[in-house]
């Protein structure tokens, strides 16, 4: 099972939250999914399937459709062979 992504268009209780989440995402450079793809070399359908299945590395949820990974976490997953989730330690 993939680890729940962390999502940013939470209601505005967690204010202080996305406060300190903005602070420490600042200067982190993101890819969206058509970037990934391109790094990958895959088909929008194979990357779903990968998507699906929790195979790649945790990404922030910008809203239900607006998905974000950091770019140092997805280049740290492919250095290290693409490792499935049960072999792979977490990228952040």
């Amino acid at each position: 099972m993939s680890p729940e992504p962390l999502r940013l268009h939470e209601s505005s209780h967690h204010l202080g939250r996305k406060d300190q989440l903005a602070d420490e995402l600042a200067g982190e450079r993101f890819i969206d999914r058509a970037q990934f793809q391109e790094l990958l070399r895959i088909s929008q359908s194979t990357f779903e399937r990968l998507k699906a299945r929790g195979a790649l590395p945790p990404y922030i949820a910008l809203s239900r459709t607006c998905h974000r990974w950091p770019l140092a976490a997805v280049l740290a997953w492919i250095r290290d062979g693409c490792p499935a989730p049960a072999q792979r330690q977490r990228y952040r």
